[in-house]
Parts: structure tokens; sequence; C-alpha cells
């Protein structure tokens, strides 16, 4: 697995990722493995990526429709429901 050195670190970060790993339980590497990895996560695609992936996965076999999906037209969206105090 790659390794990464972080230099010049300055000593107030340093000491905010110590505390934070230590409330945590984790070893400061742990710690800031932990924010790289939810920081740099993939961002969830939207309605309409995601619909777009999905047709792009079907493609090559002949689109969603071909191969028997059909996607129901969405209902108006509705007025939420009002709870009397």
């Amino acid at each position: 697995m790659p390794t990464l050195t972080i230099s010049d670190l300055d000593e107030t970060l340093h000491e905010r990722l110590r505390r934070r790993a230590d409330e945590r339980g984790r070893s400061m590497e742990g710690e800031a493995r932990e924010i790289l990895a939810k920081t740099l996560a993939p961002e969830p695609l939207t309605g309409a990526e995601f619909l777009t992936a999905i047709r792009e996965c079907f493609r090559e076999s002949g689109g969603l429709e071909e191969n028997g999906f059909v996607l129901p037209d969405r209902l108006p969206p509705r007025d939420p429901p009002d709870f009397p105090e």
C-alpha cells in the first residue's frame, strides 16, 4: 500500500488531529486515513446521473427498454401533511 508523509504540518492542526484520534480511539494515522477516505469518497450520483449510468450499463445489450425495463411515469409531488399542534 502507498505511504504518505506530510511535512511542515501546522502544530495546531497536528494537535487537533491527535485529540480527534484520541476521542475516537484511533491512532493519528488511522484518523487521518478515515478523514481522507470520507473527504475523497466519490460523490453520490444525482437522479439524472444515476439513470444515465444505468442506461450506459445496458447500452451494449440493446438498452433498457429493449431488455424489458420500462420506467413508470412519476406522480406529481404531494403537499406535506399538516400536523396540528
